[in-house]
């Protein structure tokens, strides 16, 4: 990174440009929703965003209800990690 004082290092050209939009505060992907201002620097964060504005939660397991449904793998990874203790 050329941000005097950053000392952010990056193996691919992509992350450089992304973690240069901290230091430009350029968020490329704006969400469609009416009346909804957020605005993302990743196209897959502004997807998961979007899961906001409906139902959608893709990521389930087998011991899951409908109601434990996570919107993000990680929260999924986590609630059986709970459930093994």
């Amino acid at each position: 990174c050329d941000e005097p004082g950053c000392e952010f290092t990056a193996t691919r050209s992509g992350q450089l440009a992304a973690h240069n939009c901290t230091h430009s505060g350029e968020r490329s992907y704006a969400c469609d929703e009416p009346s909804c201002e957020y605005r993302a620097v990743h196209a897959g964060t502004l997807t998961r965003h979007k899961r906001t504005h409906s139902d959608e939660r893709p990521f389930t397991c087998d011991t899951s209800t409908e109601e434990q449904r996570n919107v993000r793998r990680k929260e999924l990874n986590a609630a059986a990690q709970r459930r093994s203790r």
